[in-house]
């Protein structure tokens, strides 16, 4: 529970007369803050190929969840670039893309080794985490109607490596696929 919240949003459509546009989200909770930002500009396209650069700042705090006092604290920072190229008409949007990643996690007493978060348990692992990624995403929509679907469908698939000789702590790929669909 992170107990009373406030999330806000600002997007700026036209930056300047080039086509910029930018957006930022803000989450403000007790336990729980966060700030990230997108700027984004054409490429070969206005609407359809575009450059976006990303960061963000995460931080939580676990307190007293074990019983004994002891908390958590996690910090995550991102910084990225993306290209994505969308092509009409429900073709497939490719993406391509290098994010650097920063995880920090602080102990305040004793906490249990099982009560960490996933990405921390790994034996040997350091309380502090990097990690640079370089990805590819392909997905694809199918409608009926583009403004007020009925039925539709969407399939995502993407692929992300990053090599411990590259900024990051362990050599890793990430694959994931998701599909979603709509039929009223």
């Amino acid at each position: 529970d992170t107990g009373v919240r406030m999330r806000n949003q600002y997007r700026r459509s036209i930056v300047n007369r080039r086509g910029h546009s930018f957006d930022a989200n803000l989450e403000l909770s007790k336990i729980r803050q966060s700030i990230d930002g997108r700027y984004m500009i054409p490429y070969n396209h206005p609407l359809n190929d575009y450059i976006g650069i990303v960061g963000g700042y995460e931080r939580e705090e676990r307190e007293d969840v074990f019983g004994n006092g002891a908390g958590l604290m996690l910090e995550s920072a991102v910084l990225g670039a993306d290209r994505v190229i969308k092509n009409p008409l429900g073709s497939w949007q490719h993406t391509f893309g290098v994010r650097y990643r920063l995880d920090r996690l602080t102990e305040n007493g004793i906490v249990e080794y099982d009560k960490y978060p996933n990405n921390f348990l790994v034996p040997g692992s350091e309380p502090q985490q990097q990690s640079l990624l370089v990805g590819y995403t392909a997905s694809k929509v199918s409608s009926n109607d583009r403004v007020n679907p009925t039925q539709g469908f969407k399939q995502t698939y993407k692929v992300e490596v990053g090599s411990e000789s590259l900024l990051t702590d362990v050599n890793l790929a990430i694959v994931n696929a998701g599909w979603k669909a709509l039929y009223s």
